[in-house]
């Protein structure tokens, strides 16, 4: 007896056809077609943010999402760790997120953070815990200016900011010379507690109103229409 096929549309294949991670293609593989439960169990952030925008969820809530994650993870990391600098990059990243602003504004805070990191590389201190915040704010920085011209790009941008976050915990707890089996658990448990702060800004319902945006934008472009379709609310 042929094998009734599955309805709907397989998420490991959906993400692949679209430039996802191999990680994220393979975790996304067991669940077949059912995205709901995909949605609720994934422990890994950076591969639900592939997702989101591979659906068209709208980019600021992704944003503001990754934003809260990366903010959390330099919560937690001592005072002397986090400069001003990266501070005053994430006001401005979130003003222009949710009120909208000038690109020059956030390319002018993103710069002084480009000379940091520069600094730290010329002094072979890559997995020191500030550089690595250094690149998880300049990383969804940079994602606002691929928006328009490639979105990969921009969501692969955005999936690095929050595994630097990752690394940053990590980097942080390294100091007090640690076992590597902490390490790993450390960075793994920061994905898995990000994971639970993006579906909090976008839970499932959110999801299915960027397949829906997905569905009347592909519709449209195979019919040759033109096509608006409403901004949805983070």
């Amino acid at each position: 007896m042929a094998k009734k096929k599955e309805e709907g549309f397989n998420i490991a294949e959906f993400i692949a056809e679209r430039g996802a991670p191999p990680a994220a293609i393979e975790w996304a593989r067991p669940y077949g077609t059912d995205l709901r439960r995909f949605w609720n169990e994934c422990e890994r952030g950076e591969f639900m943010v592939s997702v989101a925008t591979n659906l068209q969820v709208p980019f600021g809530c992704i944003v503001q999402a990754v934003t809260e994650c990366v903010v959390s993870s330099m919560r937690s990391a001592p005072e002397e760790l986090v400069p001003s600098e990266l501070n005053k990059a994430i006001e401005v990243i979130e003003r222009i997120t949710v009120a909208g602003g000038e690109g020059s504004e956030l390319r002018e805070v993103l710069i002084p953070l480009g000379e940091l990191v520069e600094k730290y590389r010329a002094r072979n201190q890559i997995d020191h815990p500030t550089h690595r915040y250094l690149e998880a704010v300049l990383s969804v920085g940079s994602s606002y200016f691929l928006t328009s011209a490639n979105i990969s790009a921009a969501h692969a941008q955005l999936s690095a900011a929050l595994q630097a976050a990752a690394h940053a915990r990590v980097a942080v707890v390294s100091r007090e010379n640690v076992p590597p089996a902490v390490c790993r658990y450390v960075y793994n448990q920061s994905l898995n507690e990000f994971a639970g702060r993006v579906r909090e800004f976008i839970p499932f319902e959110g999801l299915v109103g960027g397949m829906v945006r997905t569905a009347i934008v592909y519709r449209a472009m195979r019919n040759g229409e033109e096509f608006e379709v409403d901004e949805m609310e983070c």
